[in-house]
């Protein structure tokens, strides 16, 4: 999991340099190629990394309360990143994409510097497509869980909109 924060870390520096040179639409869609591999690498890497790590030093029921508190650093620190950016942008574009690209680069820098945890999930290999069809299976055969998966889409959708032209 750590090297996987890396590697997120370094695709999503990659996205913010190749903006930095594109003058045209396909370096542009490289970019968020690149963007999108280092969502992908982050996405629940980080916190099944503090899971695995709370539950090695017995404070697993410290978890959601951890966590929390991550969010609400990530929050804290998206919104000093807009007012900065803001002000960046009024100097100069490249110089928000300069800092966009360093800021990920000291997170990757950070994440070599984690301790290695091993997991503690059992590793049973569950066939992809079957957890998929499960997934849905469950979903659709619940009209709660239906509703309450469609209103999350939407708002994530909207939110994700409003943060891209943000």
């Amino acid at each position: 999991r750590k090297y996987t924060l890396v590697l997120s870390g370094l695709f999503y520096s990659l996205c913010y340099v190749t903006w930095i040179f594109s003058f045209s639409f396909w370096p542009f869609a490289l970019g968020f190629l690149l963007r999108t591999l280092g969502g992908t690498f982050e996405s629940g890497t980080l916190q099944a990394y503090t899971y695995d790590f709370l539950k090695k030093h017995g404070k697993e029921d410290e978890f959601e309360k951890t966590w929390g508190r991550c969010i609400t650093l990530r929050v804290i620190g998206t919104a000093i990143a807009v007012a900065a950016g803001g002000y960046l942008s009024e100097i100069s574009y490249t110089l928000v994409l300069v800092f966009s690209a360093l800021s990920p680069l000291v997170v990757t820098f950070v994440a070599f510097l984690l301790p290695e945890v091993k997991s503690t999930h059992n590793q049973t290999h569950i066939n992809y497509f079957s957890y998929i069809r499960g997934g849905l299976k469950q979903a659709f055969s619940n009209r709660i869980i239906l509703k309450i998966m469609l209103y999350s889409s939407i708002v994530w959708a909207t939110l994700g909109l409003l943060e891209e032209y943000d």
